[in-house]
Parts: C-alpha cells; structure tokens; sequence
C-alpha cells in the first residue's frame, strides 16, 4: 500500500512537470488556430481595398497563459468599425472661418443616415473554434493524465 502510493505521489510530481510546457504549447496552438480564422473571416467577408485589416491582425502569447488575436490600431485604425459596426453619416464638417462658428464641435454637421452593420470577423472566428480548442484541452489532459496511469 504504501508502496502504491509513493508510485502515486511520483506519478503527479510528473505530471505537473509536464503540465506548464503542456499547457503553453495548447495556448500556442490554440492562438494560431485563432489567427488563422480571423484572418479567412476577414478574406471572405470584406473587399480587401488597402491589405491593412489582414495586416492588422497580431498574435500575442501572454506569460500567464493565454493567447490572444488582436488588431494592431497602428495598421488597422478602422478595425473596430468594421468588427461591430458604424453610423453611416452623410455631409460633413463645415468649412466656417470664424472661430466662434468652429467652437461648436464642427464633426457633428452631418447628418446620420443609417447604420452599417459589422462582420465581426473576430467574434465569429471565437465561436466558430470554440468547440474544436475545448476538445484540443480535454485531449491535452487526457495525454497527460493517460501518459501517467
């Protein structure tokens, strides 16, 4: 008995050796199975104009474990209108000389026509994975658990 659970104790110090190399190479390619999508989501839903919204899309792989699919605001300013929408204004800022008339916020002038819904490439590629990375965890842990007993 004793013996069994010295196996036992040894048995868990290695696996969690084994876990933070474990869990960093999931999070890895968790991340890049992510970009991936995002980066077909942008292909298909957009008309590529300038290339910058494909451009934008960065890849981080944090320390403390995670993974996250971004866009780089220097590249890709506009990303966030695309992702969750805009207001389609019409008309614009008045050219006025005099200061007093330029004081009252000159961007309001125009006027709001309607709303332009977002593709939400990010979003989609996120829920679209989501079983898939679940499945990729449950078979890490079933490794390192199954490599064990």
């Amino acid at each position: 008995m004793e013996q069994s659970l010295k196996d036992l104790d040894k048995a868990f110090e290695a696996m969690l050796k084994k876990f933070p190399d474990a869990r960093r190479e999931l999070v890895e390619n968790a991340g890049e199975k992510m970009q991936r999508k995002v980066l077909q989501n942008i292909s298909t839903t957009t008309k590529e104009v300038t290339g910058h919204l494909l451009e934008g899309v960065t890849l981080d792989i944090g320390s403390g474990g995670y993974a996250a699919v971004r866009n780089d605001a220097k590249i890709a300013p506009h990303a966030h209108l695309v992702e969750n929408g805009h207001k389609l204004v019409r008309g614009g800022p008045l050219k006025v000389p005099k200061k007093e008339l330029q004081s009252a916020n000159p961007r309001s002038t125009g006027a709001v026509v309607g709303w332009v819904p977002g593709k939400h490439m990010y979003r989609n590629a996120m829920n679209d994975l989501e079983d898939e990375l679940i499945g990729d965890a449950e078979e890490m842990v079933e490794k390192l658990v199954g490599d064990l007993f």
